[in-house]
């Protein structure tokens, strides 16, 4: 019974804000879905694989660019939303192109999960990457103990995949220790890595498209990766409420960098894991070199030229 109710409050809350006009969700049409391409690989200026639209009408004749395209120009808006209110994960698809979409899908959030205490959102992590064996289970368990905690919302890509799976392996874990059930089995799926992950409870599809950030030192770049939704998506929340907010870097290569920086310069506090490789790993170097005021062997041999020239 009481799962029905929640599956009742995700469906009208989807439902109303839909009929508001503030949740909507589109598909780009320059190209159809019987559209044929050699390259396999080959982008529409939306940035999704041509091969991957969906669009049943007539494609557009001319092709626009990367820079050319717009949500404007070149989608239309779906008739209905694409949602799923299933035991025990929720699905919405939608837009969201701007700060009103931002909070529209917190109020949607916050209508269904409660007020948040602490957000802490998850970057990182390729479907293929390894790290310490002790590192991954800290960070498994430490990230299952905030997922059971009142109050406390995970985000993640939400993908079967890097960072995402992990925690998703440390929630299912922990929920079979303390049910003290034996010969759990447990949910995990090594191959499938483009699947969702099956132990988040909530998962927001937004469509392609070209996001644009309220944040000043961001509004004149077009192309948003996805991880600025997510940037944006926090910062608002912790603007809202008493809520605190943390940003987690595991591994991670050049894509979070522009939600980084944004979170540290909203004096958000970022977690570099050290040991998970790549972007943590070179972050979290530098920052020991700074605390220790220490110089590494070329830095000291660019100091001594410096030296030599300022002579």
């Amino acid at each position: 019974m009481a799962e029905n109710k929640n599956e009742d409050k995700w469906v009208k809350a989807v439902e109303e804000l839909f009929c508001d006009g503030k949740l909507k969700s589109h598909q780009c049409k320059v190209y159809n879905k019987d559209r044929q391409s050699n390259n396999t690989d080959e982008k529409c200026g939306c940035q999704r694989l041509v091969r991957h639209h969906s669009f049943d009408g007539d494609e557009l004749k001319v092709k626009p660019t990367n820079e050319d395209w717009t949500v404007e120009e070149h989608t239309e808006p779906l008739k209905a939303l694409i949602y799923r209110s299933t035991t025990p994960a929720k699905f919405l698809r939608c837009s969201c192109e701007n700060k009103k979409d931002i909070e529209t899908l917190y109020k949607l959030m916050g209508s269904v999960c409660g007020k948040p205490k602490l957000i802490i959102s998850v970057y990182g992590g390729h479907k293929y990457f390894t790290m310490d064996e002790a590192i991954e289970k800290e960070f498994m368990d430490s990230m299952a103990e905030a997922a059971i905690t009142s109050g406390t919302w995970i985000i993640t890509s939400g993908l079967n995949n890097g960072a995402a799976k992990l925690i998703g392996e440390g929630v299912d874990r922990l929920r079979a220790l303390e049910s003290r059930r034996e010969n759990i089995p447990f949910r995990f799926d090594d191959k499938d890595t483009h699947s969702l992950e099956t132990n988040h409870t909530h998962f927001l599809l937004l469509d392609d498209g070209k996001y644009r950030s309220e944040q000043e030192e961001f509004r004149k770049i077009i192309n948003y990766p996805k991880e600025m939704q997510r940037s944006d998506f926090v910062t608002y929340a912790c603007s809202l409420e008493q809520c605190y907010g943390v940003t987690i870097l595991i591994e991670g290569g050049t894509n979070p960098c522009l939600a980084i920086l944004n979170d540290i310069q909203c004096k958000r506090p970022v977690v570099f894991v050290q040991g998970s490789g790549k972007m943590a790993d070179i972050i979290a170097s530098l920052m020991d070199l700074t605390e220790r005021n220490e110089y590494s062997p070329v830095r000291s041999v660019l100091s001594k030229r410096l030296s030599v020239g300022l002579i």
